[in-house]
């Protein structure tokens, strides 16, 4: 689990690493069709790496105990597949307004079948990913945290 999850973790660390020119150049003026469909490509793979962040706890918590106990409602409500999830209430409302815009993205994309992105509909996301990302992945090392302090507690 620690190693899948370091991973993920190191892989969006450098997908925004990497792309820091862009987005220094789209706050500058607008991006032209090959820079927006790069930072289209961006927030969707920023969103894929969350998915599957989140889908490890809710694995985990599954392999961990057949029965329903407290370590799997804990996992089955770190999974932000969509927003309207009641278990996501363990996370801030401001955590929830950080991945709101990455997840409509990411759905509309995808409804999209990856078609021509729009810039008004991405800019503030793409702007802010390096500032979110820092804000989402300190609210996950929380949520870990719990997890695995939930998940011992039951196997002592």
């Amino acid at each position: 689990m620690k190693n899948k999850i370091y991973s993920e973790i190191q892989q969006i660390d450098l997908l925004i690493k990497t792309h820091d020119l862009l987005v220094d150049l789209c706050r500058e003026r607008s991006p032209n069709a090959t820079e927006l469909a790069a930072a289209a490509s961006i927030l969707f793979s920023f969103y894929s790496g969350l998915k599957r962040m989140f889908a490890v706890i809710r694995e985990t918590g599954a392999q961990a105990e057949q029965e329903p106990g407290e370590e799997n409602a804990l996992a089955e409500s770190a999974y932000p597949d969509e927003m309207h999830r009641p278990g996501l209430s363990i996370f801030s409302d401001e955590t929830l307004r950080i991945l709101k815009p990455y997840e409509l993205f990411h759905r509309s994309y995808l409804d999209k079948q990856h078609a021509a992105a729009d810039w008004n509909e991405m800019k503030e996301p793409f702007l802010f990913l390096k500032v979110n990302w820092a804000i989402i992945k300190k609210k996950y090392y929380i949520l870990l945290n719990k997890f695995k302090l939930t998940v011992l507690r039951k196997h002592e």
